[in-house]
């Protein structure tokens, strides 16, 4: 999916260390719309993480029921 030029903007100054204020004071972009991109394109890294790692292990779980239960089929 194509990012929109002003979530491009945002993003490249969000990504650069930039706060919400300093974005808003250097595009003009109301405080509310700046937020919103950023919120809506924020990555929570510990939480993907935490996700990748309960997802392996549940994958590891059923491989050892799967097994058990007599293997595949």
């Amino acid at each position: 999916m194509a990012l929109y030029p002003i979530e491009r903007a945002v993003l490249d100054r969000h990504d650069g260390g930039e706060s919400v204020d300093q974005i808003v004071r250097a595009t003009g972009f109301r405080r509310s719309t700046v937020q919103n991109i950023v919120h809506r394109f924020a990555v929570n890294l510990r939480q993907d993480a935490k996700r990748e790692n309960d997802l392996r292990e549940q994958t590891a779980r059923l491989g050892n029921l799967v097994l058990a239960a007599g293997g595949h089929r």
